[in-house]
């Protein structure tokens, strides 16, 4: 018999819960009881059956193998478990579906009622706006238009005269500003201009004044030769 998660065998041969970290299974009396810890381990430890050394006290759902020393899983039946998962998935799954057939039936069933009802409003908008069609024609060929027709189009008439005025008054303050931003721009490109200007004036004068310096100084260079070659002839 093979026990499941969590549980392990009793002397007795019944499947029990496994004992807490820390606390032994008696196999006379078959109860979980304190590990007695000798005085060189603290809490939390035990000797291990194969060295005598204190080592860390196995996790729940282990055991501490006595040849080797070391903790391993208890073995437990997963089939069972496994087959019990399966069946509810399989049954989640297959209710799911019938569900899903009702939602797409009741959806179907209201989507065609709307579109009934979407009909049957258009067309009655559709007749109501011909009724007023037809009526609006029968006054304006008889020349009768109501007094409450009259008022609302000369309030309509109002209405457009002062957006129109709006309108108006705002294109001109946009011209405005367009003109204003357009003279700032022009004046500061001048001012702009006449400074480069002077600065291209500047800067020519002091060409010009380089210019005739060293046209001067060629000149002396001049003279100085002649005078070295009459020097030069008068001692020969």
């Amino acid at each position: 018999m093979i026990c499941k998660e969590g549980f392990e065998k009793n002397p007795t041969g019944r499947c029990v819960k496994i004992c807490k970290a820390g606390t032994e299974r008696n196999k006379a009396t078959g109860r979980c009881k304190k590990v007695s810890i000798p005085k060189g381990c603290k809490e939390g430890f035990e000797i291990n059956p194969s060295n005598g050394r204190c080592v860390k006290t196995c996790k729940a759902g282990t055991e501490r193998n006595k040849a080797t020393g070391r903790c391993r899983k208890v073995l437990v039946s997963l089939k069972k478990s496994k087959s019990k998962i399966i069946k509810t998935l399989k049954d989640d799954k297959k209710k799911k579906e019938k569900s899903n057939k009702k939602d797409t039936k009741v959806i179907k069933k209201l989507s065609k009622k709307h579109k009934t009802q979407k009909q049957k409003s258009k067309q009655k908008l559709e007749d109501i706006q011909k009724q007023k069609r037809e009526n609006a024609k029968q006054l304006i060929s008889k020349n009768i238009i109501p007094a409450f027709r009259r008022r609302q189009l000369e309030k309509r008439q109002k209405k457009l005269k002062k957006l129109e005025n709006l309108r108006k008054k705002w294109a001109a303050d946009q011209a405005k500003k367009h003109r204003d931003e357009v003279k700032k721009a022009v004046k500061a490109a001048e001012e702009r201009q006449k400074a480069f200007d002077k600065k291209q004036k500047s800067q020519k004068k002091k060409l010009e004044e380089l210019k005739r310096k060293e046209e001067e100084e060629k000149k002396k260079l001049k003279r100085e030769k002649k005078r070295l070659a009459q020097l030069n002839a008068r001692i020969i």
